[in-house]
């Protein structure tokens, strides 16, 4: 992804049972709605340091994965705080 600019980053992260943990970093092109995004705006806060507690959200994941699933993986470290892995 050399040479493109995104302007939002996501990262999905999973920890299975032993701890081993899988991210996927998903990057958006600013332009039309997006229904994946929309499900989680739709769910945040509404004042500065307000926390929220879902009990129940349904993400539909095929509506964010492009149709060319070309992907890099690599060994690494996680790179937001607090770095616990």
């Amino acid at each position: 992804m050399e040479g493109f600019l995104y302007p939002l980053e996501m990262h999905l992260v999973h920890k299975d049972g032993d701890g081993n943990l899988a991210v996927i970093g998903l990057m958006f092109k600013e332009g039309r709605p997006n229904a994946f995004l929309q499900t989680f705006w739709n769910h945040l806060p509404q004042k500065p340091g307000e926390s929220k507690r879902l009990a129940t959200v349904t993400v539909a994941t095929s509506l964010v994965f492009p149709k060319n699933l070309e992907f890099y993986r690599y060994s690494g470290s996680l790179t937001t705080p607090p770095c616990s892995e």
